[in-house]
């Protein structure tokens, strides 16, 4: 059980962003070309009967739209000043998700005909510098009774996209060099991340300053990625408390909220490995760590 759960906790840093940036340095590139590419009729068979045996364990399960990663990419100007971010990112569904990177047979399949799609985690700081820490229920889909950040994940359908069937028809016509498209995708995002935020902490809105991106990891485990944020609370640990037993919209995620201090989080995770986090949040706390050198 242990070696399951090692496997669990192994993570990459695929970009890291120690100076974070904001939603205007993150070029989009949302387009088919970034989707998942099918397998053998084997495997595309077997997306089907994993999504019916899931939600015969789990009816609350909803397949979404999501936004699938393919890759980030850090350039810079000839100067060595000027960094461009790209992140080049598709279309796909939880079912695909949990059909592909969650199945028997994730290793047996080639990155392109994975779904994987973008999560998002956010270390939310407190005024007396304790992150806000999230204990996942049986409810979930994956990693249930983890210690986890909030997180989730941004969702097409704030950009018109409700299933793959209408991004296959709206594909036709989007430009994808099309600066409002671009914008838009961004915008959600990093919006989605408040949002995320706000619903499973309770956390009102605009208590939450200062968003900046930290960069992108991965689970080891079925590569699952996640874009990274961090994020000021003008709250005291007692206070977030507070609103979190008030009861957020989303209390069903979660059993528990821990606040930990940030110097602490970082030596029981990175360093201690003592916490039961799965890979991507191990990989968002490098990263944190990585972040707080920089400030």
């Amino acid at each position: 059980m242990r070696a399951k759960y090692r496997s669990m906790r192994a993570f990459e840093v695929l970009c890291a962003f120690p100076k974070g940036i904001n939603q205007a340095a993150l070029e989009i590139d949302c387009s088919p070309s970034n989707d998942r590419k099918p397998s053998t009729t084997q495997n595309e068979d077997a997306i089907e009967q994993i999504w019916k045996d899931r939600v015969k364990l789990n009816p609350s399960l909803f397949n979404g739209t999501k936004f699938r990663f393919d890759s980030v990419e850090q350039k810079t100007s000839s100067q060595n000043e000027n960094y461009k971010t790209i992140l080049r990112i598709g279309i796909t569904d939880y079912k695909s998700f949990l059909g592909t990177n969650c199945s028997a047979h994730w290793e047996k399949l080639e990155q392109s005909n994975l779904a994987s799609p973008l999560g998002n985690a956010a270390f939310v700081e407190t005024k007396d510098e304790m992150v806000v820490l999230l204990k996942r229920s049986a409810n979930v889909g994956e990693c249930p009774h983890t210690m986890v950040m909030p997180g989730g994940h941004s969702e097409p359908e704030v950009v018109g996209i409700k299933s793959l069937e209408e991004w296959e028809i709206k594909s036709e016509t989007i430009g994808y060099d099309n600066v409002k498209w671009k914008k838009d995708v961004a915008y959600e995002l990093f919006d989605s991340m408040i949002r995320e935020v706000v619903e499973e902490t309770g956390i009102p809105k605009d208590k939450l300053l200062n968003l900046t991106c930290i960069g992108f990891s991965r689970r080891v485990q079925n590569h699952r990625p996640d874009i990274v944020f961090h994020i000021t609370c003008d709250l005291t640990s007692e206070q977030v408390r507070q609103y979190y037993a008030a009861g957020p919209e989303h209390k069903s995620e979660s059993t528990e909220l821990i606040l930990m201090h940030r110097s602490e989080l970082i030596e029981q995770v990175i360093v201690e490995d003592a916490i039961n986090m799965p890979g991507c949040h191990r990989g968002a706390v490098e990263l944190y760590r990585q972040y707080l050198l920089e400030k």
